[in-house]
């Protein structure tokens, strides 16, 4: 549990480079570290590790539009590679609000992830008939 260390673009930097060759780690907490934009890059090596069943991400996502998108993008293609080995993810309190959607909609083709918690993003009426459908 890495949760609220505050870990910033140096700590997202050392996970970059290091964490996908770790084999003992099945779940991990990395929810509000201030990453923020550096998600772009730490997301796809993140989800290079095989071994990483469980993902916290929460309160991470304070970005302008254009890279929030980016970033949602960069974890929908982690969520639909066919040899994802994520079984949960949680983007928890987040605030990401209609852009929750994004990831919504990539649920209704995903095979690996059996539990996805995205409360606390206020993504309104749109995102509950978008999550029904799914």
């Amino acid at each position: 549990d890495l949760s609220g260390c505050e870990l910033r673009s140096a700590g997202a930097q050392v996970l970059q480079e290091q964490f996908c060759a770790v084999s003992t780690v099945g779940s991990l907490d990395v929810s509000e570290n201030g990453f923020d934009s550096d998600l772009v890059t730490l997301i796809p090596a993140l989800g290079k590790n095989k071994f990483l069943n469980h993902l916290f991400l929460g309160k991470n996502f304070n970005v302008k539009s254009r890279t929030l998108e980016d970033i949602l993008q960069r974890l929908v293609q982690v969520i639909q590679e066919e040899d994802c080995s994520l079984q949960s993810l949680s983007i928890a309190d987040s605030r990401l609000k209609s852009r929750t959607s994004v990831l919504i909609n990539a649920l209704g083709s995903n095979t690996c992830l059996t539990k996805v918690d995205i409360s606390g993003n206020s993504m309104e009426d749109i995102g509950a008939k978008m999550l029904a459908k799914a």
